[in-house]
Formats: structure tokens, C-alpha cells, sequence
């Protein structure tokens, strides 16, 4: 009895130190989060040891970090596409979706135009892993799923509809494709609240040719700051290059391994990118904590620019307001 009784004492100090442990783990990452947003495979790393809800919260701190330190808006949007992309990376399995919609709520939105672009040409491609064909029902299938995670982990943050909608154009430019089929779908994938102005004006303006793209209308409707055609044009310059070529459709995928199945054939796509926001929104944007340990950060040598912090969010909001970087 008392070997028992003792073995349950055991396996519960046992389950007491693993739940301590993971609780550590987050705390040890956010000493590396300088040194992760300068390195992506820091960032991975890092990650990579991470519960699932930690690995939303980290990248939530690591983009809060970015927004606090000086530097052009240039820098400001490699260091947001380098660090989501090591993030998407690390990502355990089932929860790939979940971090593509933390990023789409916490990166603010005037650099969601860089990120939606280059995620879309390369990452959240369907020709990004050449030894895979993917049918026009087979990526609308895992677009349309993954939407359904970003729109309710966005619903909470400002300017949620341009959010959902940079998400969308993300797997528009990923499908190689402006065809009718395509942008329906994922003019159809979005809030209600957004599908008319995204089909009569968003998408119109951002899926134009040279001179006449924009995404004016829909960082207008953001509340959120210019971004010019020049600028613009400056921040891709900027992320290009060598870069993470990871092809990650196939981990948005459930159950059937074969991306050329049509989508009138069941696939368990639901629980390979579970929504952990179905029942309920936890708070997965920066908390007070990450806040207190970000005012600590060193910003690293080479960053240019403006030499004061940027302001914190105001106090008791979630998500952020869009600081203006020279």
C-alpha cells in the first residue's frame, strides 16, 4: 500500500515538474527574443520548444518587440517577415494555422501587404514543393479552412475585416491564380462585414498590374499609415533574397496524405488545424508580462533611424496602434 501510495506521489510531482518546466520554457524564450529577431533559426528554435498556445504567445512578444524598436519602416518589415516565417517554421504539428492567423492579428497592418505578398509567393504556395500538384478544390479546401481559423482569432483586434482580407489575398497570390474560381472562394471565406468591400474595391486595387496595384483602400479602411508604390517596392527589395522556402501547404492537410484528392472526397481537414478559438478567444495578444520584459530589451546594433522607443499600446487595449516609422 505504501509502495503505492508512493508511486502516486511520484507521477504527480512528476506531472507537477513537467507543467513547471513548460511553464519555464516560455519565460527562457523571451531572453533569446533580441538574438531571435536578428536570427531566424533562434527564432525556429525556439519555437520549436514551445506548448502550442506558448508558440502563439511567443510570436505575439516577438512581434510586440519589433514594434518598440527604432529603425526604417524598411527594417521594420524584414524583421516581421523574418520572424513569422521562423515561427510558421517551428510550428507543431496541427498548429500551423493557428500561427499563420496570429500572425495576420498582431503584425500591424501596413506591413501586412509585405507579408501577404511574399508568404504568398513562396511559403503558403501550392507550387512552392514542385513534387506536389495541387487541384483548384484542393487548395480552395485548405484556404478556406485555414480562413476560418484567422477570422476568429482576429475578430477581437482592430481593423479585423483588413486583417481577415490580407490573409485572403495571401492564398489568392499563393494560388497563382486570379482566376473567378479562386477569388470568390476566398472573397467567400471572409466576414460577412467584408466580402462587398473586399470583391468591389480590396481586391481590385491590390490584384492590379504595375502602377495601378494599391492596397490604399484597405489600409484606409484600417486606420493604418500610407504605403506608397516606391516604399513598397523598397520593403520586398529589402525581404528578398534568400529566404525560407519551406513548402507548408501539406501540413495544413488532414487525414488523406494525397493533395490531388478531389474536394467532394472526405478529408479530416478540420482536425489537422485544429481552431483553438472555436468555444472561446483567450487573451493571445502581448500581456502586461511580455510588455515588462520588452522595456528591458537592448535594441541590437545596425538598426538606423529614430532613436526612441516607439509608445507602448495604451493602457487596457489589445492589439496595437499603427506607430509611423521614418
Amino acid at each position: 500500500m505504501k509502495c503505492k501510495k508512493g508511486m502516486l506521489m511520484a507521477a504527480a510531482a512528476m506531472a507537477v515538474g513537467l507543467v513547471l518546466a513548460q511553464d519555464a520554457s516560455i519565460v527562457e524564450a523571451r531572453k533569446q527574443i533580441v538574438e531571435a529577431i536578428s536570427n531566424p533559426a533562434v527564432m525556429t528554435s525556439a519555437v520549436k520548444g514551445l506548448s502550442a498556445d506558448d508558440q502563439r504567445q511567443y510570436l505575439a512578444d516577438v512581434v510586440s518587440a519589433i514594434s518598440k524598436m527604432p529603425g526604417s519602416r524598411e527594417e521594420a518589415a524584414a524583421s516581421y517577415l523574418s520572424v513569422c516565417r521562423a515561427a510558421m517554421k517551428g510550428a507543431k504539428k496541427g498548429n500551423l494555422a493557428a500561427m499563420i492567423a496570429e500572425v495576420f492579428a498582431t503584425v500591424p497592418p501596413e506591413y501586412l501587404p509585405v507579408i501577404s505578398e511574399s508568404l504568398g509567393v513562396d511559403m503558403l504556395n501550392r507550387a512552392a514543393n514542385s513534387s506536389t500538384t495541387y487541384t483548384d478544390d484542393k487548395y480552395i479546401e485548405i484556404a478556406t479552412n485555414v480562413m476560418a481559423v484567422v477570422n476568429a482569432r482576429v475578430a477581437s483586434e482592430d481593423a479585423s475585416d483588413v486583417r481577415s482580407a490580407f490573409a485572403a489575398l495571401t492564398f489568392i497570390r499563393g494560388s497563382n491564380s486570379a482566376g473567378e474560381n479562386i477569388v470568390s472562394a476566398m472573397v467567400g471565406s471572409l466576414p460577412e462585414s467584408a466580402r462587398k468591400a473586399a470583391a468591389d474595391e480590396w481586391f481590385p486595387a491590390a490584384l492590379a498590374e504595375g502602377d495601378s496595384k494599391s492596397y490604399d483602400p484597405m489600409l484606409v479602411a484600417a486606420s493604418a499609415d500610407h504605403v506608397s508604390p516606391e516604399t513598397m517596392t523598397v520593403m520586398l527589395m529589402r525581404v528578398a533574397g534568400p529566404q525560407n522556402q519551406d513548402a507548408l501547404l501539406a501540413d495544413l492537410q488532414g487525414g488523406n496524405t494525397d493533395p490531388t484528392t478531389k474536394s467532394n472526397e472526405k478529408t479530416p481537414i478540420t482536425d489537422a488545424i485544429y481552431n483553438p478559438y472555436e468555444d472561446s478567444l483567450p487573451s493571445l495578444g502581448v500581456g502586461a508580462a511580455a510588455d515588462a520584459f520588452v522595456e528591458g530589451v537592448t535594441v541590437p546594433r545596425g538598426r538606423s533611424g529614430n532613436a526612441n522607443k516607439i509608445p507602448s499600446k495604451p493602457e487596457g487595449s489589445h492589439g496595437y496602434k499603427y506607430q509611423t516609422r521614418d
